[in-house]
């Protein structure tokens, strides 16, 4: 039986690292990334490593939510003015926000279904994780980080905690 690790022959890897992205593959609840996107479409997608994905959806709902001014209908109806609610609120645009995100949530809750069968099948082959990445604009390599420094760095500088964990 001939080596599959010097091989190459794995069809499928628990980790992809490149320059811009590092993905573990790992078991995930999948309706934990369902009421992810059902706070914020999106946070499903960028829980889930797929950033591009995320992104744009979090671009589509932002212009979809301030063009149907929803956050000031919340305000006024949150406190008991309901007839200003509605007239602050624009149903053309309600009506473009409503399936932004229920098809957040039903995407996210099945790309997890998806990945926890890849992890399921990549596990079977023992597939290695990749634990470093050299090219030309930089090196990436997986080690361990501490929760609580990132923790601390975000809340002193929003986002440096996440440039801390890569």
């Amino acid at each position: 039986m001939h080596d599959q690790h010097a091989s190459g022959s794995y069809r499928r890897f628990l980790s992809h690292m490149d320059n811009y992205n590092l993905n573990h593959i790992q078991l995930r609840n999948p309706w934990l990334a369902a009421w992810s996107s059902a706070a914020f479409p999106s946070f499903g997608h960028l829980k889930l490593g797929f950033f591009l994905k995320g992104s744009v959806l979090m671009i589509w709902e932002f212009l979809i939510n301030v063009n149907a001014n929803l956050n000031t209908a919340f305000i006024y109806s949150f406190t008991g003015r309901f007839d200003q609610a509605k007239q602050a609120l624009d149903v053309r645009w309600l009506l473009l926000y409503i399936p932004v995100c229920i098809y957040a949530i039903w995407d996210s809750y099945r790309l997890t279904v998806d990945i926890n069968h890849q992890y399921l099948l990549a596990d079977t082959e023992n597939a290695p994780i990749q634990l470093m990445k050299i090219s030309g604009i930089g090196i990436n390599f997986l080690d361990k980080r501490v929760p609580w420094v990132a923790a601390v760095w975000s809340a002193l500088i929003p986002g440096v905690g996440h440039l801390y964990l890569q």
